[in-house]
């Protein structure tokens, strides 16, 4: 979690800076089909929208990707500094911290439906 951005930082980078938050993203190698299918079924329940099947090596080895959809992308600054206020830098810092925390409790979530099976 990032309790706020320090505007000197800013400063001294060159060119364009953008305060982004990429959504979880694992992959889990499966037994089998059924297995697969029977993670991304648990995986959805707890959240993660997104899952599938990636690639199916032979009959033991079944590659399962799963990715949430908390997303944020946005140009904070540039050569000549800060391009928003320092408030709405602080709710975009916020916000980002927000998702990191919904994505922590959906692997918990994930993570306990898995061991208690």
């Amino acid at each position: 979690y990032v309790q706020n951005i320090d505007e000197s930082i800013i400063k001294k980078m060159k060119g364009n800076c953008w305060l982004k938050f990429e959504p979880f993203i694992i992959h889990v190698c499966c037994k089998n089909i059924e297995s697969a299918l029977h993670f991304i079924k648990l995986a959805k329940q707890v959240g993660f929208k997104r899952g599938g099947i990636t690639s199916i090596r032979e009959e033991d080895r079944v590659i399962v990707e799963v990715c949430g959809v908390d997303k944020l992308e946005v140009p904070i600054a540039n050569e000549n500094g800060l391009l928003i206020s320092e408030e709405y830098l602080q709710f975009l810092v916020e916000e980002s911290n927000k998702k990191m925390g919904r994505n922590n409790e959906r692997i918990k979530r994930l993570y306990d439906l898995l061991v208690n099976e």
